[in-house]
């Protein structure tokens, strides 16, 4: 009875983790509706892109590493983006991490 009980609870919880890795490329255009500085060495951003290739549990969230070269430049396109109500389109490196979200890579700057 309680090997059976073991097996469920592992089957169960086996069912229910987050795949570490995805699919990597671009979303669909969105609008950017937060960016959040963390003192976890990470921005997140929110955004509502209609399609991404990712199968990330969170699919409005995104993050970036403080620490990754050109992490600066992306910022500050999110967040002129932000500002001017742009769309943008996010590359997602098909990790999926913290809470379910998926890393970025890449921004760009829709001009409709």
């Amino acid at each position: 009875m309680l090997r059976k009980f073991i097996y469920l609870s592992i089957i169960t919880f086996l069912a229910t983790i987050q795949p570490a890795f995805s699919e990597a490329g671009w979303t669909s255009s969105s609008l950017i509706k937060e960016i959040v500085a963390t003192t976890d060495g990470k921005f997140i951003i929110h955004a509502t892109p209609k399609s991404s290739p990712s199968d990330c549990k969170d699919k409005e969230k995104f993050y970036l590493h403080y620490n990754l070269h050109g992490a600066d430049k992306i910022y500050k396109l999110l967040l002129d983006a932000a500002v001017s109500q742009l769309h943008v389109k996010l590359y997602i490196t098909g990790r999926c991490e913290l809470f379910g979200m998926s890393e970025l890579s890449k921004a760009s700057i829709i001009f409709e």
